[in-house]
């Protein structure tokens, strides 16, 4: 298991990317956005020399992102792990208490990967995402 990525939760992804890009110090490889319409969520991955990070905007207050960002502000929202068996991962961790939230779904923005999340009491919003098969 390795960290694919951070998630944040933003009002607006254009001023947030722009706003890391100059926090860190210079242009940076931003993806093209993507809208989940199942998720109601616009989101772009910005890759840096350590990390990725998933910008995440509601795109309407049905959104299940929406309240939390209404709530808390802008923020990191989860981490993305990732398995290599989304399944015995996701009951490994079930088994140890974790919270199932979203069962296993592919995942428009990163490859139609599936994705699972979960929720720790300890550690907030867990996202699991399957290694693409094609690696």
């Amino acid at each position: 298991m390795k960290i694919h990525h951070l998630g944040w939760l933003v009002k607006d992804i254009e001023k947030s990317v722009n706003a890391f890009k100059a926090l860190m110090g210079g242009d940076l490889p931003v993806e093209e956005p993507v809208v989940d319409t199942d998720r109601l969520i616009k989101l772009v991955f910005v890759h840096s020399d350590i990390l990725c990070f998933e910008f995440i905007e509601p795109v309407s207050k049905e959104s299940p992102v929406y309240e939390i960002l209404k709530r808390e502000g802008a923020s990191l929202y989860h981490i993305c792990m990732e398995v290599e068996d989304i399944d015995m991962e996701t009951d490994r961790m079930v088994k140890k208490g974790i919270l199932l939230v979203h069962p296993k779904k592919p995942a428009v923005a990163i490859g139609n990967r599936n994705v699972a999340f979960l929720y720790d009491k300890n550690l907030g919003l867990v996202e699991l995402v399957e290694t693409d098969s094609d690696r």
